[in-house]
């Protein structure tokens, strides 16, 4: 699998979860096993949206804004390494 050259698996919620009509137990346990979420780990967001929603809020706000994650190129088929810092003040180049 291409994601693994980035590292080792750690699954945070079983596979198939979704966040139902009381998020709490599910942001309490996304809270505790993302805790040791360091600057060099990656993120490979997986699910439901509203998940990874939350798992990307914690994670930022364990690193200041700043993480980094997987993103799946379908006609590449391999995973590509993207840097997030949501506190940017540079000048974007993108166009």
């Amino acid at each position: 699998m291409g994601a693994s050259h980035y590292g080792q698996f750690k699954f945070v919620l079983p596979e198939f979860s979704q966040m139902i009509h009381s998020p709490g137990p599910l942001v309490y346990t996304l809270r505790q096993k993302l805790k040791d979420y360091k600057p060099r780990d990656y993120l490979l967001l997986t699910g439901d949206p509203a998940i990874i929603g939350v798992a990307c809020s914690i994670v930022s706000d364990i690193t200041n804004g700043k993480f980094k994650l997987l993103k799946w190129d379908k006609q590449e088929r391999k995973y590509y390494p993207i840097e997030i810092n949501l506190y940017e003040k540079g000048d974007i180049d993108e166009r």
